[in-house]
């Protein structure tokens, strides 16, 4: 079990232990009953509207990792710790939106092109955003604009040279950028969607998948990255989450539903901080609809194909 820091730790936790127990000494009516009871008061009382725009901004980590402070949504300022130094995350709360910022957006999300320093950083993964359909772009838009603008200036990346030098980045695009998703190997629907999510918006791949010593990664023809782990803050390891992985601790459907609702392994252990919050604010917002797709496709992968 995972020693809880703090008090959303602790309340992610002991949520978790309730379901667990729950679900191994009750029936299932009677489980499904108290589930969604546990469920229902673990709800943040702002949650979003449903509508596709807010739900991408959810589940792709935008509300999460842009969380300010003092209420003030989307303003940024939490520090990302690499190998290169540290990444501050910006406010992108739009003021007086416009049909040129709209584009800037969009640029941002399809090139990891920016209006002040012409080229982004990958710490922001738009290498996986600059697949996702034109349509969840604009809807993502549109639910942007829908937040109150904040005058909020956050502070710049400190990191070590070379990677200090931004023209770097240029380097990385050329060798690395873009990747065309391609999902038409599979013609299964449920497998396409969960592959949609996993390799776009949720960016599974940005921590489970290996990088090279300047940050690149092996997209495969079809655009698919291999989950075989790769390496956190402060040199943590991220665990495999291929089919074979998965496999191997006897994972099926359901306990990967399971898992993507709770943050529990089907032996009932909690996951560790950083994926903790990842449950609570990206998985577990998910649909059921799209938990069993993401499931299917994390089960099957993409090899065979």
């Amino acid at each position: 079990m995972v020693l809880a820091t703090n008090y959303i730790e602790i309340n992610i936790i002991v949520k978790n232990r309730v379901v667990y127990i729950l679900r191994h000494s009750c029936n299932v009516t009677l489980y499904k009953f108290f589930y969604f009871i546990v469920i229902l008061l673990s709800l943040n009382h702002n949650a979003l509207s449903n509508d596709n725009g807010h739900y991408l901004l959810s589940i792709s980590g935008c509300l999460s990792c842009h969380a300010g402070q003092d209420n003030q949504e989307l303003t940024g300022g939490k520090t990302i710790k690499s190998d290169y130094g540290d990444f501050i995350v910006p406010n992108i709360t739009i003021n007086n939106p416009t049909e040129d910022k709209k584009r800037a957006f969009i640029q941002a999300l399809k090139s990891g092109k920016h209006q002040k320093y012409h080229i982004l950083y990958p710490a922001f993964p738009y290498d996986y955003y600059s697949r996702l359909t034109d349509k969840d772009i604009h809807d993502m838009w549109e639910a942007l604009i829908q937040y109150p603008y904040h005058d909020v200036q956050q502070s710049n990346h400190t990191l070590s040279f070379p990677f200090s030098i931004r023209l770097g980045v240029y380097l990385w695009k050329w060798l690395y950028f873009p990747s065309v998703l391609s999902l038409n190997v599979n013609d299964n629907a449920l497998w396409q969607r969960g592959a949609y999510l996993a390799q776009t918006a949720m960016h599974c791949g940005a921590c489970h998948a290996p990088r090279n010593i300047i940050g690149g990664q092996d997209f495969d023809d079809n655009g698919f990255v291999d989950l075989t782990g790769g390496k956190g803050e402060e040199g943590k390891k991220i665990i495999a989450i291929t089919p074979e992985a998965l496999l191997e601790k006897d994972y099926t459907i359901d306990d990967m539903v399971f898992f993507l609702e709770t943050g529990l392994t089907p032996e009932g252990d909690s996951v560790g901080r950083d994926m903790a919050h990842i449950i609570e604010d990206m998985t577990s917002k998910l649909t059921s609809e799209d938990m069993q797709a993401l499931s299917y496709y994390l089960l099957h992968g993409h090899k065979k194909f």
